[in-house]
């Protein structure tokens, strides 16, 4: 019984977790690709958390991990709707450059193409629930 218990703990650490939050950054939303002009907010750490945990969920049921993406998100007003958008890229074809804020001399733009290594997402945090989830299409 020892023995089925060790090798149970061995094997729930060594598998990977599609609840590990993934690396992000918060932009403003008037600075993300297709929010010019909606109302933004910053979201805190728990609506955070709240996105991820279905982003998650949903990344799952595809057996892909959260936890090997980097995330761009923000918070917008949408019919009146609080949400968190944003865009994901997996750490194996992108770099840590994907984080980087937007500013005076950086644009932050979306990959296409690419298939499930990038993909963009819109959750109702009114709702507690993912409304979008839209992969690239393959290169």
């Amino acid at each position: 019984m020892i023995l089925s218990a060790a090798l149970l703990l061995a094997s729930c650490a060594t598998r990977p977790s599609s609840l590990t939050s993934a690396a992000r950054v918060v932009i403003p939303a008037g600075q993300l690709p297709g929010t010019l002009g909606q109302p933004g907010w910053t979201p805190t750490d728990a609506q955070i958390a709240s996105c991820e945990a279905a982003l998650a969920q949903a990344l799952a049921s595809k057996r892909l991990d959260l936890g090997t993406y980097y995330l761009r998100l923000g918070g917008i007003t949408r019919d009146g709707s609080r949400r968190l958008i944003g865009m994901a890229a997996d750490k194996r074809a992108s770099s840590p450059e994907f984080l980087l804020p937007p500013s005076e001399n950086r644009i932050l733009l979306g990959a296409y193409g690419g298939g499930d290594a990038y993909f963009r997402f819109e959750y109702d945090l009114d709702q507690n629930k993912l409304m979008k989830l839209d992969f690239n299409a393959p290169l």
